[in-house]
């Protein structure tokens, strides 16, 4: 089932489809230039028409507006890719919602329509963004239909919850069929002091030892990783922070921090491609069953959405939509993909893999 609405529900929980937008974007998005078909009317939503002018101008922002980018060029195959994703989830989801928050004698409240243009007004304000919207294409009424998208979606959504709220039943009843999802893993808490090897820098494998020796003479670990750790966690005392044994670093790290049992234990001298380590076991949990306390309101986040769908799912389905561009004859919908994606693993620097 579709989760078109989270494109558009709230822009600070940005959640399912939204995420996968971002990811798209990520691989190949670079501009989102139109051309003189601009004005031609893609979509009608009953008597609502849209455009590919709104929809190029949309694309644009979204971009910009998620993570800042600058879109000077795009394959034209994979433009339309993205801007037929907005055009159904953001651009005729939209309009569904209005047309049905209308027939209900709803809309936005005064109140709403002035938070909306506070958001426009606030992007506005920003140094050089004017200029850079123009340059990409994006009109003021494009980031305004943009804010107004979102509110819209959050309306419906009240909505629906109001009429059709999460109820205990329910999130004991995916507790317990998603049991084995709420686990919190075996994690350990470790620190490290890196000193670079005469490879990397001036330091010789003496240095380290006279660092171990003063460890092993009672010197604290974190007052001695501010002073000759080479890592940028030094300064907060050579804190790795938290980690479960899927972590991403190099195998010499990572079989050497993971050989620590008791908290407090202190390794010999690890030698990596990045220089020489000292690591110091700090905490340490073992893997747990999550109770349904602590997952119940994730539970119902999950089931809101749940809920979201099947009734968004109905009552679009009541209105006409017609497409003005290439449909697929199976969904009747524009065609559309999602890219694969590899993520990188973000870990501490100094020991992460590459």
């Amino acid at each position: 089932m579709k989760e078109s609405y989270l494109v558009m529900r709230s822009i600070n929980k940005p959640i399912a489809f939204l995420v996968s937008l971002v990811l798209v974007l990520s691989l190949f998005l670079s501009a989102c230039s139109g051309d003189d078909s601009d004005s031609n009317v893609v979509a009608k939503v009953g008597d609502a028409e849209i455009t590919q002018e709104l929809v190029t101008g949309l694309s644009a922002f979204f971009a910009f507006y998620n993570y800042g980018a600058d879109v000077n060029t795009i394959p034209e195959d994979e433009l339309k890719v993205w801007q037929n994703q907005v055009l159904v989830y953001m651009c005729v989801d939209t309009e569904v919602i209005k047309a049905h928050l209308k027939e209900e004698g709803k809309d936005l409240t005064d109140e709403q329509r002035t938070a909306i243009t506070t958001n426009v007004e606030d992007i506005y304000n920003y140094e050089g963004v004017p200029e850079m919207l123009v340059e990409l294409g994006v009109k003021k009424s494009d980031v305004e239909y943009f804010f107004e998208a979102q509110t819209y979606s959050g309306l419906f959504f009240e909505e629906v919850i109001e009429k059709d709220p999460v109820t205990d039943t329910e999130i004991e009843t995916n507790y317990e069929n998603y049991k084995f999802t709420y686990v919190s893993p075996a994690a350990i808490q470790a620190s490290h002091i890196l000193m670079l090897d005469a490879e990397h820098g001036e330091v010789t494998r003496a240095a380290i030892e006279d660092v171990l020796t003063q460890l092993n003479d009672g010197a604290d670990f974190a007052e001695l990783a501010q002073k000759y750790s080479e890592d940028s966690s030094a300064e907060g005392g050579g804190d790795l922070g938290w980690f479960s044994d899927d972590i991403n670093f190099v195998p010499e790290f990572k079989e050497a921090v993971f050989a620590l049992t008791t908290p407090g234990a202190i390794s010999g001298i690890v030698e990596t491609e990045f220089g020489y380590h000292i690591i110091k076991l700090t905490g340490k949990t073992d893997a747990r069953q999550k109770t349904i306390d602590e997952v119940s309101a994730e539970i119902s986040v999950s089931i809101e959405n749940e809920h979201y769908n099947t009734a968004f799912d109905a009552m679009k389905a009541a209105f006409t939509i017609e497409y003005f561009v290439d449909v697929d004859p199976e969904t009747g919908e524009p065609y559309m993909y999602v890219q694969p994606v590899t993520e990188n693993i973000t870990t501490p620097e100094g020991v992460s893999g590459s």
